[in-house]
């Protein structure tokens, strides 16, 4: 009898453990843990794992305190024991789908030389492990599953059951689950199997079934209609279950079939009794909806509606006739001959008349609408109250006035101008203009256009002028005030009387118009483009009455006299010379005049001149103001429009002036003082960026109906800044 230390009766415990979790069988897929390399740790000690099949899915617990788990590969893991005060046997537990599949015991944070020994018995411990012993060093004799290898065959013993080539079983009372003198895994069977002789004729017993013979039980028979030769048709026909026999007695269940009928057997084939008669009045194709049938071609092709056809397969097709395949509708000289039509329309139809302009006009209420001249015969002008026209006129129809369905034909005539009267103001309009030749043949397509008939009559904060809106801008009609902003007992207000309100920031300015209501706000950058393009298109702005000839007005501007001046209720009176009375007076257009007329006849004083006006702009990047590039920067100083050639990072040229490629009319040579449309003051670069128009009334030759300065900032302040407010 020899002594063996506790460290050594663990690791065999732990082998044995290796040999019990191998005999529970696993799949391939399953973890196995087949060896750890410690039995003694230490708090910080890494183990070493080793097994098959291992994963992240496996959850490792020492004394149930979750250890996370490292993964070298499927067959190599390890862990770090974690900071414990246990002292003493702990078990490590693999767990694996709230299974646990493996147990190991550690002594945990004691030291070997305190480990005392146990009385072992040789037998006892694997015969791979030297133990010592009283008498000297000893090994093992008990056989363990280090030495074991997988079993590879039935009835195999001292193996192990790896879960890949043979799964455990349990032995007690395998024997009376196998015949009688078979073996499965070393069990002998005893089992008594019954002996018959195979079947050799019909109705025998006592037999085995054979390929050539079936099993047949009649006892098996149920409720259901038997099938005889004298019912057959009836039953094969009819909707439910029959059975019947066959020569060797092999019963058979079928169901019957109610679709066994005239109506869905093909015309003329019988099946069963049923003659078919599929399709004809009485069984229409299956797939026919309540549209009527092509059976007229011509007739319905050529007339509006809907129909349906089929193929030869039976297939449906829908489709619809077209009124308009007339031969008014068909060029000339083309005949559609299984249509009976000869064309006689034009080989070439008039030009549609666009763009169409749409100016509403308050007294009285009106909007007149004007279009391009194309020479053809004559116009027609078709109206909707808040919708798109969608009437579209018939070719070699000659229309009068009235109704057409939700649309009205407001005008047929040769003339390229129409007043529609009597509109009511806040209403959208919307218009459509076709023209067309002596033979009442039409555009292909309609100048379009709406007017919102905007009325700017009632509004708070003074006198106000309707300005059209303008696509290039992207603006739709707004109202502006007819005069710079006064304050009367601090509110923004349009009228005649009074100097300007000045010494206001730009974003005091924004307040103060937002104060008179919901759609009011500073005039825009965009605005006020709306406003100069308008007005340098209206020839009585011109020094000639000419547009592009002379200049544009700019407003009082000559500092005489040296002051911001009120204005007049009376529009006739839109000069001012050696002091700020009004005058009507043919003197110095270009620096005294200080009123601007708009296409629809609204007049609107001090565009230029008199006081600079903020918009409500602020160039989003300071340090990129376009300049001249002769002057190699922006700089404090005035500049003609037309040298303005670089750095448009901030501002393009059309922000500051119109230009030829956004209105057909301009010139960009008139982008200059010579041409009353005033100068550009940029400023340094990183300074100012709120803009302001307009220039005051020193400003001289700077001052104009699109002069721009940029070097002030929304805070600032100043004795000739003013502002306007507009209202949508």
């Amino acid at each position: 009898m020899g002594r063996i230390l506790l460290f050594f009766w663990l690791a065999a415990s732990a082998a044995c453990s290796d040999v019990a979790l191998l005999q529970n069988g696993t799949s391939t897929k399953t973890p196995v843990v087949t060896q750890v390399d410690k039995v003694s740790v230490h708090s910080g000690d890494t183990v070493t794992i080793e097994g098959v099949n291992l994963g992240y899915s496996i959850v490792a617990k020492i004394d149930d305190v979750k250890v996370p788990l490292s993964l070298t590969s499927s067959k190599n893991a390890s862990l770090v024991v974690p900071e414990s005060t246990i002292q003493g046997l702990v078990r490590i537990t693999f767990s694996y789908q709230d299974k646990v599949f493996a147990t190991y015991p550690f002594l945990m944070n004691v030291k070997e030389e305190a480990i005392k020994g146990l009385a072992l018995k040789a037998d006892q411990v694997c015969d791979d492990i030297v133990f010592n012993t009283a008498e000297g060093p000893m090994r093992g004799t008990r056989s363990c599953n280090a030495s074991l290898k997988a079993c590879s065959s039935d009835g195999q013993t001292a193996c192990i059951v790896d879960g890949t080539n043979y799964a455990a079983g349990a032995l007690t009372g395998a024997a009376a689950k196998i015949a009688s003198g078979q073996t499965l895994v070393g069990v002998s069977g005893s089992a008594t199997l019954e002996s018959h002789a195979p079947c050799s004729g019909a109705n025998q017993t006592g037999c085995l079934a054979t390929s050539t013979y079936k099993t047949m039980d009649l006892s098996a028979a149920t409720s259901m209609t038997d099938l005889t030769l004298t019912n057959f048709n009836a039953t094969v026909s009819a909707a439910g279950n029959f059975e019947f026999w066959d020569s060797v007695g092999g019963r058979h269940q079928v169901a019957g079939d109610a679709n066994l009928t005239a109506g869905k057997i093909k015309s003329g084939v019988s099946i069963f009794g049923a003659t078919g008669q599929y399709p004809s009045t009485s069984y229409r194709l299956s797939t026919n909806t309540a549209s009527t049938d092509l059976t007229l071609f011509t007739s319905q092709i050529t007339t509006d509606g809907s129909f349906e056809f089929f193929d030869s397969a039976g297939q449906v097709y829908s489709g619809s006739g077209d009124s308009d395949l007339i031969a008014a509708n068909i060029r000339s000289g083309t005949a559609i001959e299984s249509l009976s039509i000869s064309g006689t329309m034009p080989a070439v139809l008039p030009v549609a008349p666009t763009p169409l302009a749409t100016n509403f006009q308050s007294s009285p209420n009106q909007i007149v609408l004007t279009w391009t001249n194309t020479g053809a015969a004559g116009y027609l002008v078709v109206a909707r109250v808040g919708a798109a026209v969608t009437f579209n006129p018939t070719r070699a129809t000659a229309y009068a006035t009235g109704a057409q369905g939700s649309d009205t034909i407001l005008y047929v005539g040769a003339a390229a101008t129409y007043t529609h009267s009597g509109v009511t103001p806040g209403t959208n309009y919307y218009y459509a203009v076709y023209s067309y030749d002596a033979n009442n043949f039409y555009s292909l397509t309609a100048a379009t256009g709406s007017n919102s008939a905007t009325s700017c009559t009632g509004l708070a904060g003074g006198t106000w002028v309707l300005v059209p809106g303008d696509a290039t801008y992207g603006t739709s009609d707004f109202c502006v005030m007819k005069y710079e902003a006064k304050d009367v007992s601090s509110v923004a207000t349009s009228q005649a009387a009074l100097s300007p309100w000045v010494n206001i920031s730009q974003t005091a300015a924004i307040t103060a118009c937002q104060a008179l209501g919901s759609g009011y706000s500073l005039i825009s950058n965009a605005d006020w483009l709306t406003l100069g393009a308008n007005i340098a298109n209206v020839a009585s702005n011109w020094s000639t009455g000419s547009v592009g000839t002379g200049a544009i007005n700019r407003g009082h501007s000559d500092n005489n006299p040296a002051s911001a001046c009120p204005a007049s209720t009376d529009d006739s009176l839109g000069w001012v010379q050696t002091d700020c009375t009004a005058k009507n007076s043919s003197g110095d257009v270009l620096n005294q005049k200080r009123t601007h007329t708009l296409s629809n006849g609204g007049v609107v004083w001090d565009l230029a001149g008199n006081v600079w006006d903020w918009t409500s702009d602020v160039i989003p990047n300071i340090s990129a103001k376009p300049y001249g590039s002769a002057d190699g920067s922006p700089v404090n100083a005035w500049r003609e429009f037309t040298t303005v050639n670089s750095g448009f990072s901030s501002m393009t040229r059309g922000e500051l002036t119109p230009t030829n490629a956004q209105k057909a009319f301009w010139n960009d040579s008139w982008a200059s003082s010579t041409s009353g449309m005033g100068q550009y003051y940029s400023g340094t670069n990183g300074s100012g960026g709120a803009l302001a128009r307009g220039a005051l009334w020193f400003d001289g030759t700077a001052a104009g109906l699109f002069a721009v300065f940029l070097s002030y900032v929304p805070s600032d302040t100043y004795p000739d800044l003013g502002f306007r407010c507009v209202v949508r």
